[in-house]
């Protein structure tokens, strides 16, 4: 029997290690003054739709910060030295197969309002992102970074989903981290309603970097019975990048047709996700 499972885990990170609290933007604060600074200039620019990068070239060349008012798409590019100027993304920031090591170029983006995206990229790190603060959830899928350093000044985030990566070294958000995985059991006529299933996550807290960890387990019965919106949209994700790999002849598992069956289930779930509404646009001109 295979099933595919979201683990979500509460992540405390409200107090010191000697049980004091702890004021989680303390440290951000003074770290992206410099970044508000320049942000908060008079002279920007609001870019009122999607931005699709490297397509919509120049966004940078008055010299003020910039503004999205819709989503942000980084595609196939390997040097964001020329978005250098972004502050904020109203929607979601997604950055598909991106080949330079790290997204070092946006140093001043300080917040996403909804995903932050990085899908079939062959980045080290997430560092050039240091200066982000707020993102509702963070995807990542098929990448082949091992940490996530640049995540580190996030005082804001609901998600954390990781799909067929190698990250290892995790900065977890505040709130909860979201695991989207495939078990596969050897023994399925063993595994009943009772049978536990149980997830450890470990980790340093953000402001006192002592050790924490947190276990918790679900019988089969509790997890099956779950819901699967988020499910969906991650397996959405997962088989749009998928195709995009067949589309540049890398060996893939999920063809274009199929991706389009899985997000059709996604849309199903999870209506008017812009992010979605996105997919099924590269999808279709493929």
């Amino acid at each position: 029997m295979r099933m595919w499972l979201v683990l979500a885990c509460q992540v405390p990170n409200d107090t010191a290690g000697d049980g004091e609290p702890v004021d989680p933007e303390a440290g951000v604060r003074e770290d992206s003054a410099s970044d508000s600074e320049y942000c908060d200039r008079p002279d920007r620019t609001t870019w009122p739709s999607t931005l699709t990068w490297p397509d919509d070239t120049g966004v940078c060349d008055s010299g003020g910060s910039l503004f999205v008012e819709g989503q942000l798409h980084v595609r196939d590019v390997a040097d964001l030295g020329d978005l250098g100027c972004l502050c904020e993304v109203e929607q979601d920031a997604w950055f598909d197969g991106v080949s330079g090591t790290d997204l070092t170029g946006l140093e001043h983006l300080r917040s996403t309002g909804q995903d932050l995206m990085v899908t079939g990229s062959s980045l080290d790190s997430l560092s050039g992102l240091d200066s982000v603060v707020e993102v509702r959830s963070v995807f990542i899928e098929g990448s082949t970074m091992v940490d996530l350093t640049g995540l580190s000044g996030l005082s804001t985030v609901d998600e954390l989903s990781i799909m067929n990566s190698d990250v290892r070294d995790l900065i977890p958000p505040n709130d909860t981290m979201v695991f989207n995985m495939s078990l596969v059991t050897c023994a399925p006529e063993e595994l009943g309603g009772d049978s536990e299933i149980g997830v450890e996550v470990s980790w340093k807290d953000a402001e006192t970097f002592a050790d924490e960890q947190l276990r918790k387990s679900w019988t089969f019965a509790e997890m099956s019975a779950g819901d699967t919106a988020l499910l969906t949209k991650g397996e959405a994700i997962y088989g749009y990048a998928e195709a995009m790999k067949a589309e540049r002849g890398q060996t893939s598992r999920v063809s274009r047709e199929e991706a389009l069956e899985i997000l059709g289930e996604a849309e199903r779930q999870n209506e008017g996700g812009v992010d979605l509404i996105e997919i099924r646009r590269v999808l279709e001109a493929l």
